[in-house]
């Protein structure tokens, strides 16, 4: 009997560990597509970014119909240049976002046979 009810026990364990890790899940998906669908439509969109030291990037940042190269570093924030729309190409290549697992694998394991 007691056998049993260490089985129980672990079993009932395991049960709410898996509970409590598909609510985790459940949470970030969550929190994650409000975040997207929050910035996604806005004025101001980063386009590219560029690290050139420890805590130095170059931006390139599309306000409005304007482009703009701006140095961060770690103090400030400064604008270098307002950049000629015409001359700026954009890689319409959302990233990791919306891509499932397989078709990244694939892609890399391609990559690696070249």
């Amino acid at each position: 009997m007691q056998f049993f009810n260490e089985v129980f026990n672990i079993v009932s364990i395991m049960f709410i560990l898996l509970i409590v890790m598909a609510m985790a899940y459940i949470t970030t998906r969550y929190i994650g597509m409000n975040n997207i669908r929050r910035f996604k439509n806005r004025n101001i969109k980063l386009l590219e970014v560029m690290p050139i030291g420890y805590q130095k990037y170059l931006y390139i940042v599309k306000v409005t119909d304007k482009h703009m190269l701006l140095s961060v570093s770690k103090d400030d924030i400064k604008l270098l240049d307002m950049l000629d729309s015409e001359k700026i190409v954009i890689n319409d290549d959302n990233g990791l976002i919306g891509k499932d697992f397989k078709n990244i694998l694939e892609s890399v394991i391609n990559r690696q046979k070249k």
